[in-house]
């Protein structure tokens, strides 16, 4: 038998009267049976100051009430409590239960608190909108960040608890020197775009001289026949005299190629002009015709040879040209939009036949070839009844990418023109007729050209360079616009000595009724290297003001006025300003 030896004491106060009871359960060997605790039940005595009225203890702390007054027995319990009751942690690792995300448990006076996290401690508040999150006074807080939603036409906001794009619309630059008036949306909703009139790449030529001429040069009378702009030359035809000149090079023309250039910067050479469609040398007696010409995308840079001793055919002391050989090389184009193109001759290849007309007699000669760089542009020589001497016009192919403003009047009609300064010269004013109040056409522009001044740059001292523009011509004729001017003017507009065209607005609606042109002026550094001023000067022109104008429209930076873009028919329909980098070629 084991002696029942538990005491619980319950004082219930009725009345100031006491009730004591006790009651007895068995003894545990090893333990107090006085004052231990059995796990279970406090027993022993009582806790002064506050009882347990109900409360076990369940493993942790006394659920409920902590004890307070005086510890239980002098030490902890040493039933089943796993835990601390409140009061007995000795440090901090203790009370890593409180840890949150800002937030850290501590031992203060024996007792676990929840303090806050050290300021600036990286953390993760859980928002996808937000960045860069720190505790801040135990709270976690990130800054608003959708900036990598931001673009050149959104911009990046917080909606539903994540980030995304919203579409904006204002203005903006798609770094397409192509289009004008670049605005957010103005193509698609969060993209940049703009508008677009004409955009292309254009060929000039930089003159470099003829070559040397091979043959009569004292018979017959001299010819020149240079391509037409923007063509280069790619082959010859000529009759092959029979009879008296037997064998002889007469009825001889130029054949020309036109240089295409795309916006990708493939260059091709399409069709071009045949000068003269007739031929120098026109002996009427019979002959075969012959054609010789360059391979695709190549052009001529030379040429060779041979000569017949007229002594040795007809008794005369004289030399006649018998066979032409044409030196072909490729032609490409290398660049971008953004960087500009240029034009590049290849190499002469020797490994394919070479382009022949006529037979070759008794002495050949060259080859003679177009300076370095060049490409031939035409013929020049001299003629009578036969080919009496030949050689080639030689020039540089310079490319250069023309973009063009949005036009004022109505793109209705669809004679389309581009009326460009050709290479070497800068717009500097228009000439153009405007028809009376009274007048059938009612103060519209009945007829427009563009005036054009070559430019000229030179040295003018020691690291010191001098820009002078010359005497200004039309680049058409004749103008455009096919009505009479009866019933009213034709008037020029030019900038001030020194300035060229960079700037336009304009005014109409079936046809163009008023212009005014901005001028800036021009100086350069180099050779080759411009720098263009602000536009200082307007050149109004038109007599109608009922119609408000249009935006003003400057060509973008680095580039200078080109020419004029438009559609007309009895009228000037629609203007527009087109601009390029500035248009010569480094020497």
């Amino acid at each position: 038998m084991m002696r029942l030896s538990i005491l619980a004491s319950f004082s219930l106060l009725l009345g100031g009267c006491g009730l004591w009871v006790d009651v007895l359960a068995p003894e545990e060997p090893g333990l107090d049976a006085a004052l231990a605790d059995v796990g279970e039940i406090d027993v022993g005595q009582f806790d002064v100051g506050q009882f347990d009225v109900g409360q076990f203890d369940v493993g942790q702390f006394d659920a409920g009430q902590f004890d307070v007054g005086a510890h239980d027995g002098g030490t902890r319990d040493a039933g089943t409590d796993a835990g601390l009751d409140a009061g007995n942690c000795t440090s901090s690792e203790d009370c890593f239960a409180l840890n949150t995300v800002c937030m850290v448990g501590a031992c203060v006076s024996n007792a676990c608190v929840r303090v806050p996290a050290s300021d600036d401690l990286v953390c993760d508040d859980g928002d996808a909108c937000t960045a860069r999150d720190v505790c801040a006074s135990g709270v976690c807080i990130g800054e608003l960040d959708c900036s990598t939603f931001d673009s050149a036409c959104s911009a990046g906001i917080c909606s539903a608890g994540g980030c995304m794009s919203m579409p904006t619309t204002e203005a903006c630059d798609d770094t397409d020197v192509c289009s004008w008036s670049d605005a957010c949306g103005a193509s698609a909703p969060g993209m940049c775009g703009g508008v677009t009139t004409d955009c292309g790449v254009r060929t000039g030529i930089s003159p470099r001289g003829p070559t040397e001429v091979i043959g009569r040069v004292r018979m017959g009378s001299a010819f020149s026949d240079p391509c037409p702009r923007g063509q280069v030359m790619v082959g010859v035809q000529a009759s092959v005299s029979t009879g008296f000149y037997a064998g002889v090079l007469r009825q001889f023309s130029t054949i020309c190629g036109e240089v295409l250039v795309d916006l990708a910067g493939v260059l091709t050479i399409g069709p071009g002009a045949t000068i003269p469609a007739i031929g120098h040398g026109s002996w009427p007696h019979g002959g075969r015709l012959e054609t010789a010409s360059c391979g695709r995308h190549e052009v001529v840079v030379g040429f060779s040879g041979a000569e017949g001793i007229s002594g040795d055919r007809i008794g005369l002391p004289d030399v006649y040209l018998t066979q032409l050989r044409l030196r072909c090389a490729p032609l490409s184009a290398t660049g971008s939009i953004a960087t500009g193109f240029t034009a590049v001759v290849g190499a002469v290849s020797d490994s394919a036949p070479r382009p022949t007309i006529g037979a070759s007699m008794t002495r050949p000669f060259g080859p003679t070839d177009c300076p370095a760089g060049s490409v031939a542009i035409g013929s020049v020589g001299r003629a009578g009844d036969i080919l009496d001497a030949y050689g080639l016009l030689c020039g540089r192919v310079e490319l250069s990418l023309v973009t063009t403003a949005p036009p004022a009047g109505s793109l209705s009609s669809r004679t389309v023109f581009r009326d460009d300064c050709p290479w070497g010269s800068l717009p500097v004013g228009i000439r153009a007729g405007v028809s009376m109040p009274a007048g059938l056409y009612n103060r519209n522009v009945t007829h427009f050209q563009t005036l054009c001044a070559p430019l000229n740059v030179g040295p003018n001292g020691p690291g010191m360079w001098s820009v002078t523009l010359g005497t200004p011509s039309a680049a058409s004729t004749p103008a455009w616009g096919a009505a009479p001017v009866i019933d009213g003017s034709r008037e020029e507009r030019q900038c001030r000595p020194g300035e060229v065209v960079v700037g336009y607005e304009g005014a109409g609606d079936i046809a163009v009724t008023r212009v005014v042109l901005h001028c800036a002026s021009i100086t350069a550094t180099g050779p080759a290297t411009l720098v263009i001023g602000p536009a200082t000067s307007s050149l109004p022109f038109g007599l109608r003001t009922d119609r408000p104008l249009g935006p003003l429209y400057t060509c973008p930076p680095g580039m200078l006025g080109r020419g004029f873009y438009g559609t007309a028919n009895e009228v000037v329909n629609s203007l527009a300003l087109r601009c390029a980098r500035p248009w010569f070629a480094a020497p």
